[in-house]
């Protein structure tokens, strides 16, 4: 099977990178609007990038096709795969503004919807999964089978696409930016604030490893927080000023998704 990849920016680059690192797959086939950031790409892995000058080109020789390019972009392309990939091809997306029946609809084959994190670039972390109709369960077994090295795929229902991805896709840099305002605070109080940084980010590293070993979220607190001590007065202010927090998020995040679809042109 013969995989290609078009778009080499943030996420094309890292599926291409952990792929070849790894050598999960033999050979990748990638193009990119600016011919030199493909052949970068290639630079770094002679043995396993071929770059192809455009998207006709890699759609003769790609089995399976990740379109990893604004929604815009991935529509005008469409038709250039669709003319093009075979009928027992798959074309992945990770654009989550384009939908399964907009895809199926230009293209002769089968078409998946997959949503990575920036947490794959250290094979961890949820990839999302949405897959069409036309996909067979071979296809759909060999595409886990794939995803598995960069971390753990996730099926989940398109229609509830915008909070799955809060939580893994954008989940990294809202708990990011969280712990940043959590280390200015400390820094108020006369912590010098890259020890507050390195402190949670340290801390972070050790929760993670905790969840990996079997502790829930739940048991984590629990662990901590004894009754009536200081971590349970944090978490009552926590609760308190920040209860509704993600609510808010959640519908701040789906508000600006919809207005994207509405806003972006269908040709």
């Amino acid at each position: 099977m013969e995989l290609g990849i078009v778009g080499t920016g943030s996420m094309g680059s890292m599926l291409t990178r952990t792929w070849c690192a790894s050598e999960t797959v033999p050979r990748v086939h990638v193009c990119n609007r600016t011919l030199e950031k493909a052949e970068r790409l290639a630079a770094l892995y002679p043995c396993h990038v071929h770059v192809h000058e455009s998207v006709a080109e890699l759609a003769r020789v790609a089995d399976w096709i990740f379109l990893c390019v604004k929604p815009q972009d991935a529509r005008d392309l469409l038709p250039i795969v669709g003319q093009t990939i075979s009928s027992h091809g798959l074309v992945i997306t990770t654009n989550s503004a384009i939908g399964l029946a907009e895809l199926e609809a230009s293209l002769p084959c089968a078409a998946v919807k997959l949503i990575p994190s920036v947490t794959q670039e250290v094979r961890t972390g949820a990839l999302l999964i949405m897959t069409g109709k036309r996909v067979t369960d071979e296809q759909e077994a060999s595409l886990f089978s794939l995803l598995s090295s960069l971390g753990q795929p996730v099926r989940i229902p398109e229609e509830q696409l915008r909070v799955y991805s809060d939580m893994s896709s954008c989940g990294p840099a809202f708990l990011a930016d969280w712990l940043l305002m959590f280390a200015a605070a400390a820094a108020r109080r006369g912590v010098p604030e890259d020890v507050a940084r390195h402190l949670l980010e340290h801390m972070v590293q050790g929760v993670g490893k905790l969840s990996a070993s079997g502790y829930t979220l739940s048991d984590i607190v629990q662990r901590v927080a004894v009754p009536g001590g200081v971590t349970s007065e944090g978490l009552r202010i926590l609760h308190e000023h920040q209860g509704d927090t993600f609510d808010a998020l959640l519908a701040a995040t789906e508000r600006r998704q919809r207005e994207h679809q509405q806003s972006a042109p269908h040709r």
